[in-house]
């Protein structure tokens, strides 16, 4: 078994996420609903929760401060 299919096994038994990502996938797309502003709504909506995503991870990790952490102050 390859590696990314062992963390993608991993991870739909933690999150259980499997069966909704391929329902998604599998949803058929009529033909005349298939324009541009169809595919660029899911591609802002898919931005958008990516922002969100590292926007989190950003504040999880982020010190304002004028000095670097970790580095000595030269005065």
């Amino acid at each position: 078994m390859r590696l990314i299919e062992s963390v993608s096994d991993w991870l739909d038994q933690r999150l259980q996420l499997g069966t909704s990502i391929r329902a998604t996938m599998a949803h058929p797309v009529p033909r005349e609903t298939a324009s541009w502003f169809y595919v660029f709504g899911s591609a802002a909506l898919t931005v958008f929760v990516l922002q969100i995503v590292t926007g989190i991870l950003l504040a999880l990790v982020y010190v304002p401060s004028a000095a670097r952490p970790g580095a000595a102050c030269r005065s």
